[in-house]
């Protein structure tokens, strides 16, 4: 999440609006001259994002706001991120706050933004690397490096925990101190309270006796002036009439009120549903998205494996092609001298086999003939010899028939031909349905995925109308409560639980009609007419007959429900019409009259209200009522019955609160009416939604199981693709077995032809024989053809020795090559192809994945700026909905001002009324004394007066002075000894419960610092193991021939053989700058640049551990020799540009004075220093590289 926008004002040198845009999300170089403001410029991004400035003093204050030329009492800071989120900052001398989007924002809340945007939580700050860090870091000893370490791990906040958990131990430790202090203290005043009880229950004893004579003296006395005075009478203030046209308008400023409340409550409503619901639908899309970008580039990077893979297998293939092919060469550039030598042995062999026949001959003739004495015996034998080798001869031509076979070199191929021909097709077909199955499956998925959308948006609607449903329910609720607050407990009872019996019962709405106040209709002007005249009667329950009335009365009663008043129609006879007098003054109006119900409930209305009518003034009641003996009611609620009883004074219709809490019940009755039908179409529209989301929720398992089965099919494919491959691999290595057979089955054949030809030499000798003159001894030719013979069989055969160590040499060199070819390269390369195939497969699969993904992603994203607008649109209407609530609160203010000014007018007129009423006569003046003399006397038995009664006055009087003159004893008694008794012995069981509960809060804190200790070590351990790693990783990148370690000294273990809270010394750094084998040397015994190299790397590797969306580093490259600067150029190069192994590289935002950085940046800004104000403009390349030339030949100058 990196930093697209900055936008400063007034702060330090920045006095006019500075805007930075066009930031680049990998690596920007920040430039400019000494002052100029570059590192003011990183200030500011401190300031609006980090910890470091809070708490801020007022001069802290002065000194980030401009203090050149002209008053700038303020300062601001913003900060845009990638997503569009905007985190600002202001300050001026009494003012600092935060806003995001816009929107005021604690420090809290902004910190927990920061989170959410990927900055790292706790007090790392290490993204931020101003000038000064490098080189306290590069002279920096092992401990601080480990006070560091723990910075970054955030130990501070074990320590501060177990330093808590210390003091809390020590506390428990005082506490206890005190509870057994206090604890010996009370067992003292124990042991004395228990003395002082007996004398007080003599004393009460005493004071009970006084208390029966006071009793029996007030009595008589009151009963002595009740006789004298008890028929006075009260007047009745005449300025009641007075506040008739007051109480008008306060019923015409009461309905206004009504209207503006109802008015608010829709507008709150409004408010409440659309505050957050589609923030929740945003932060909902925004982590689906989320996930689908990290779907994609998970399979992105599979994809790249894949092909890499893919490229892999092919030069493999490549390879092992070339090497087929040149072993096949090979064996073809032998193979002539390989037949040549061939041929040259067969017709040496031959050679050798006629010569040896010849010799063979010679010599059995030699030995032979000798034998024979004629001619013919000699011919017969030559015969007979001819007829063996001519049967031996057919017997070799048989078997050259039998070893004739059916194959050819051509049928083999042709074989092989068909084999690919085989494969290659049912591999088309399977590859046909699979490309059809995929694309029945995309349909699918494409389909199952709008579904599935539809059911999220439905399910949102769910939501909103259970939050409205939710909503209502509450204030039927509270409704419910007010009401039942203005009733008896059994009465609400039963009203709350009628309609669970009515259900259990199986009642009908015909049955049971509703309640009185929930079936009439009326003005608000007669409201109060009415409530006074039905009062209870408004929550009577109207029935269709007596029996369903005793049926639900029988099922109260069983279940304890509670009780009700029913009035049931067939016992209701018809109500006798009243015959009202003349009224030509309008003096008054029959109350029936302006109350409108259906017609069948006639009879209980006028059962209630008929005999009621509505005056101006009780005068005009009191007349009607004692001529007509009807009843009369005011306005007012004041009241007349016919019998002429007066009911009535002030009312407060409005509440204490003058108008802000009515307790009017007919109001209930009609808000719970109108709740109750919203509630009705609220639960209605809810169903809906719900049958709208089971129909999803089967579209969508009809559709997952047709996704299902197509993935079976597609497994059954690839099963019937690894059964076409095993199957053609078995042909193929039948066939070379075919081959193998054929090549034996020629060679036994030319050996066999060469028996024939052998066989037919010695046929041809001895046919030739025949014709010779009989000798028995050989002649001198033959004597000297035989010594010929073995001198040619000897140079013959030494030729075919020679031939034959060269033919076994090329034989082996082909055997060997093609021995190679059949049992190693062949089955790689089928291997290989098999694997390529598969591979090839995985590749597809991911890309159609991918094209899903990318497909659902696009749709999301969509679907992101359509609520981001719906969001904008909302936020308007919540803006004009506030503004239209101000104003309603602004005239419903004005409305309660007017109606105080008139409750004020009212309460003087009854505090006048009140005054008058409070002049009683004497008489009563003194009874109301002795009552409450009597009242103070408190509860008195009546059989503990008996044994007073018959006692005078002055008896009385005079036993009471006895008494009293006893009690007077006791006036050192303590009086309270028994309840100190009880109060202390209470207090002693409270203090040992609290020594317990110290006790077991003491062990679960011995139990907390343990865990805390163990928890801390292991966190500084883990996380010295990440930065020690990428440490190492980092050191070898920007020291190529230099090997880098961190290491974490340890103190020795205590004499027990248990370690301290703190088992750590240091951390100390081993490197080497010139070979990764030699000796390693400490930070101490480097140059300057070395250790701001180790510096370097061990911020990388700490912000490594705990990576933050963008890094600031001001001039770290100051102290270091070019190729240093090169080599940390590069690092930070690889670091903000994307790789295989993460979506995209962190921002960075330098400042340098040096080219390396330069060299491989994105973006260029220039700060400059001009009339006191620190001005930024963007350049390019070009620009930098010759500032920074320039920089350098005026440093050289100065120099």
């Amino acid at each position: 999440m990196y930093i697209k926008r900055i936008s400063i004002q007034g702060f330090k040198t920045f006095k006019n609006h500075v805007v930075i845009e066009n930031f680049s999300p990998n690596e920007n170089i920040i430039i400019g001259s000494n002052g100029s403001g570059k590192s003011n410029l990183f200030a500011a991004i401190n300031f609006a994002i980090s910890e470091d400035y809070h708490n801020l003093t007022t001069e802290d204050r002065l000194s980030l706001i401009y203090q050149g030329a002209g008053t700038v009492m303020s300062c601001f800071v913003e900060l845009e991120f990638e997503n569009g989120t905007t985190i600002r900052r202001t300050i001026g001398l009494k003012k600092d706050e935060f806003s995001v989007d816009g929107r005021i924002k604690g420090k809290n809340e902004v910190k927990n933004v920061l989170q959410t945007l990927g900055f790292p939580s706790g007090s790392n700050n290490y993204y931020i690397v101003p000038q000064g860090r490098i080189t306290s870091l590069t002279n920096a000893k092992d401990v601080e490096r480990l006070n560091l370490l723990k910075e970054v791990t955030g130990a501070n906040v074990f320590e501060e925990k177990l330093n808590k958990s210390l003091r809390d131990m020590e506390e428990n430790k005082i506490k206890r101190g005190r509870i057994d202090s206090e604890l010996q203290e009370l067992d003292t005043r124990l042991e004395d309270l228990n003395e002082e009880k007996t004398q007080l229950v003599q004393c009460q004893l005493l004071e009970k006796e006084k208390k029966l004579l006071q009793y029996s003296i007030f009595d008589k006395n009151l009963s002595e002036i009740n006789e004298s005075g008890n028929n006075l009478q009260v007047q009745y203030d005449e300025n009641i009439f007075e506040s008739q046209d007051l109480m008008q308008q306060l019923e015409e400023s009461e309905n206004t009120i009504t209207k503006y409340k109802k008015n608010l409550k829709n507008l709150q409503r409004e408010l409440n549903l659309k505050d957050g619901l589609d923030t929740n639908e945003l932060s909902d899309l925004q982590v689906e998205i989320a996930d689908l970008e990290a779907k994609q580039q998970l399979l992105k990077t599979r994809i790249a494996k894949a092909s890499a893979s893919k490229n892999e297998f092919n030069t493999l293939k490549q390879e092992l092609t070339y090497k087929l092919d040149h072993n096949i060469e090979n064996i073809n550039l032998l193979q002539p001298d390989y037949k040549l030598y061939t041929f040259k042995q067969q017709e040496l062999q031959k050679k050798i086999d006629s010569l040896t026949q010849r010799q063979t001959y010679l010599i059995t003739k030699q030995g032979t003939y000798s034998k024979f004495e004629s001619q013919d015996e000699k011919n017969k034998w030559v015969k007979y010899q001819i007829s063996a080798l001519e049967e031996e001869k057919q017997e070799v031509l048989k078997n050259i028939e039998n070893l004739k076979i059916n194959l050819t070199i051509k049928q083999i191929d042709n074989l092989n031909q068909e084999i690919e021909a085989d494969e290659t097709k049912l591999i088309e077909e399977l590859g046909s349905q699979k490309e059809s199955l995929d694309e029945d499956l995309a349909i699918l998925q494409d389909e199952y995925y709008e579904i599935v959308d539809k059911r999220t948006d439905c399910w949102r609607q769910e939501q909103t109308t259970k939050t409205l449903e939710e909503q209502i329910q509450q204030e039927l609720d509270s409704l419910n409560r007010k009401l039942n607050e203005s009733m008896d407990r059994p009465t609400a009872m039963g009203l709350s639980n009628l309609p669970m019996v009515i259900q259990d019962l199986n009642l009908s709405s015909q049955q049971v009609v509703g309640k009185v106040g929930d079936l009439i209709k009326f003005s608000d002007k007669y409201k109060q007419c009415i409530e006074t005249t039905a009062g209870n009667a408004l929550f009577n329950v109207i029935v269709d007959t007596d029996e369903t009335a005793s049926r639900i009365m029988e099922e109260m009663a069983d279940k304890k429900l509670g009780r009700i008043t029913f009035m049931p129609l067939n016992r209701i006879g018809k109500f006798a019409d009243i015959n009202y007098p003349g009224n030509e003054d309008s003096e008054f109006i029959p109350l029936i009259k302006k109350i409108q119900f259906n017609k069948e409930l006639d009879n209980c209305m006028k059962l209630i209200f008929a005999k009621t009518v509505v005056v101006k003034e009780l005068t005009t009641g009191v007349s009607l009522a004692k001529k007509y003996g009807l009843n009369a009611v005011t306005p007012d609620g004041d009241r007349v019955d016919g019998r002429g009883a007066l009911t009535g004074g002030f009312n407060d219709v409005f509440g204490k609160n003058g108008g802000k809490n009515s307790t009017n019940r007919l109001d209930c009755l009609i808000n719970l009416r109108e709740k109750k039908e919203e509630l009705k179409e609220v639960e209605s529209n809810l169903n809906k939604i719900e049958e709208e989301l089971k129909q999803f929720d089967s579209e969508a398992d009809a559709m997952n199981e047709q996704i299902q089965d197509i993935t079976l099919q597609k497994l059954d494919i690839k099963e019937q693709e690894t059964l076409i491959k095993k199957d053609q691999l078995q042909r193929r290595s039948e066939v070379s077995n075919l081959e193998s057979q054929l090549l034996q089955l020629n060679e036994s054949s030319a050996n066999l032809e060469q028996s024939i030809s052998s066989l037919q030499v010695q046929i041809d000798i001895l046919q030739k024989d025949l014709e010779q003159p009989f000798d028995k001894q050989l002649s001198d030719e033959e004597t000297t053809e035989l010594n010929e013979l073995i001198q040619s069989l000897q140079k013959a055969t030494q030729d075919l020795q020679e031939i034959d160590q060269e033919f076994n040499e090329k034989e082996m060199v082909i055997e060997t090559t093609r021995h190679e070819n059949e049992f190693n390269l062949k089955p790689q390369l089928n291997q290989l192809t098999e694997q390529e195939l598969e591979d090839e497969q995985k590749l597809a699969s991911y890309e159609k994945k991918l094209a899903i993904v990318d497909k659902k992603l696009k749709n999301k994203q969509e679907k992101e700026k359509r609520v981001k607008k719906e969001i904008e649109s909302s936020n308007k209407e919540v803006a004009s909905l506030l503004k239209q609530k101000d104003t309603e609160n602004e005239l419903l203010q004005e409305i309660y001002e007017d109606q105080k000014a008139t409750l004020d007018k009212l309460e003087d007129l009854q505090t006048k009324a009140e005054r008058l009423m409070t002049h009683i006569t004497k008489n009563n003046k003194r009874r109301d004394v002795l009552t409450n003399k009597i009242v103070e006397l408190g509860f008195i038995p009546e059989d503990s007066l008996v044994k007073f009664a018959k006692l005078s006055e002055d008896e009385l009087v005079e036993k009471l002075k006895e008494v009293t003159v006893k009690l007077s004893k006791f006036t050192n008694v303590n009086k309270r000894a028994g309840e100190s008794f009880a109060r202390f012995l209470t207090k002693k069981e409270d203090l040992e419960n609290k020594a317990e509960e110290l006790r077991v809060s003491e062990e679960s804190i011995e139990t907390l610092i343990d865990s805390l200790k163990e928890q801390k070590i292991e966190a500084i351990e883990t996380t010295f193991q990440k930065v020690a790693f990428f440490f190492k990783e980092i050191f070898a990148k920007i020291v190529p021939k230099g090997n880098g370690e961190l290491i974490i000294n340890k103190k020795a273990t205590s004499d027990n053989g248990t370690n301290t809270d703190d088992i750590y010394e240091g951390v100390a750094i081993q490197v080497s700058f010139n070979s990764k084998y030699n000796e390693q040397l400490f930070v101490d015994q480097l140059s300057g640049g070395q250790k701001t190299v180790c510096a370097i790397a061990l911020i990388l590797a700490i912000q490594r551990v705990d990576p933050a969306p963008f890094y600031l580093f001001d001039e770290v490259d100051a102290a270091l020799d070019k190729e240093f600067r090169t080599s940390i150029a590069n690092v930070i190069h690889d670091l903000s540009h994307e790789d295989e192994n993460t979506n995209r590289g962190s921002q960075f935002i330098c400042t340098t004075f040096r080219r390396e950085l330069l060299n491989q940046a994105d973006k260029y800004f220039r700060v400059r220093f001009e009339n006191k104000n620190s001005i930024i403009e963007e350049v390019s390349k070009m620009d930098a590289i010759q500032f920074v030339r320039g920089e350098k030949r005026q440093r050289i100058s100065e120099v």
